[in-house]
């Protein structure tokens, strides 16, 4: 009798240590959120209905955007991007056309292209991942003989 009570108690014990040791691990401290939305992909295309769509995004997006329409006004100007989980970030945009610059990390247009080098800032969210005040930025090819959009090799669009 004795001996089955000890072993009750000490699975008990050890059970609760491993609660313990889970919901440690799981923890962390509140200031290690980072906020930041990364898209990898855009997809899109100037000609007819412009539309660009953001993927491959971390943060509470879903992964991806809904259809952003007209791309070249959110490039030049803004707007609201909605997410595929039905969540928005707003931001306000200025973008530049047919640069031709090399970025240092080597990413760079392809011939035949134009980009639109498009910054601003993140002026409402809640996705909880992108800062209001943060920066919103993105590179974008347009493909002048199909009006193809990508972003420029080697980058993201971010809002940070």
């Amino acid at each position: 009798m004795l001996r089955s009570r000890t072993m009750r108690t000490l699975s008990a014990v050890a059970v609760a240590g491993a609660a313990t040791l889970g919901s440690l691990s799981f923890g962390g401290p509140a200031g290690a959120v980072i906020l930041k939305i990364k898209c990898t992909q855009l997809t899109g295309n100037f000609s007819g209905m412009t539309t660009m769509t953001l993927s491959g995004c971390t943060g509470n997006t879903g992964g991806a955007s809904m259809p952003i329409t007209p791309a070249l006004t959110f490039l030049e100007s803004g707007g609201t991007v909605t997410w595929v989980n039905g969540k928005k970030t707003t931001v306000t945009m200025a973008g530049t056309g047919n640069e031709t610059d090399t970025d240092a990390a080597g990413g760079s247009c392809p011939a035949g292209s134009s980009e639109i080098e498009s910054k601003g800032t993140v002026t409402a969210d809640n996705t909880g991942s992108a800062p209001v005040g943060g920066v919103a930025k993105g590179e974008v090819c347009e493909d002048l003989s199909t009006a193809n959009l990508t972003l420029e090799p080697l980058s993201a669009f971010k809002f940070k």
